[in-house]
């Protein structure tokens, strides 16, 4: 009789340490679902933008909703996983999945000022043709700081240049167009224009000698 009651409790034993693994396995199995983010830490400067990827792991959840809560509007914008840097400071973007228990991921954004424009590049001598418009092409260094310029023509008689860039030759002369940077005035660059006739043809004509 004691010998069945000690095989009895061997294999009572035997069963609480399977079953107690089993659950822990099971347990372990569920919590593996997690969010993952390329990164939990995104620097950014005013202007610049970042494109934020999201992915649910160890999950038999095909298409996962994911709920995006920012802590600070006037400081980022999000849409379409993109963040847009829009004021300096530091604000936190919560990653959830909605009817789900997985832990949520949260990513903190820094955001600093854009450096100030200290150098326009664009060209320096241009040739127009009277009757035909033309766009100013620029870049601004450093490459991350604002891009936003003002246009103005030295003689608006000559030509006019609007707020794209795009002047219009309105006489034969020589002037120039000022480009000058909204956020660093000091930072600006002139442009000598000369406006021109177009260029006549040559036509030849061929005569034949009537006898």
């Amino acid at each position: 009789m004691d010998k069945i009651n000690s095989s009895m409790k061997k294999n009572i034993y035997i069963f609480l340490i399977f079953f107690m693994v089993f659950t822990l396995s099971l347990l372990t199995s569920c919590n593996k679902q997690q969010i993952s983010v390329d990164t939990d830490i995104v620097n950014l400067k005013v202007g610049e933008t970042y494109k934020l990827n999201v992915v649910l792991v160890e999950s038999k959840i095909r298409y996962p909703e994911f709920h995006y809560e920012i802590s600070d509007t006037s400081i980022i914008s999000f849409l379409d996983n993109e963040i847009t840097a829009l004021s300096t400071g530091t604000a936190k973007i919560t990653v959830s999945v909605l009817n789900t228990k997985v832990d949520p991921v949260i990513v903190t954004v820094n955001v600093d000022e854009a450096p100030k424009p200290t150098k326009i590049k664009s060209e320096t001598n241009l040739e127009l043709v009277l009757g035909e418009t033309h766009k100013i092409e620029y870049s601004v260094e450093p490459l991350n700081a604002s891009k936003d310029v003002l246009f103005s023509s030295a003689d608006n008689n000559v030509l006019s240049v609007d707020e794209n860039g795009v002047i219009t030759p309105k006489d034969l002369g020589e002037t120039f167009v000022t480009i000058k940077s909204k956020e660093n005035p000091n930072v600006k660059l002139r442009v000598n224009i000369e406006v021109v006739l177009p260029k006549v043809e040559k036509i030849e004509c061929e005569s034949e000698l009537v006898l």
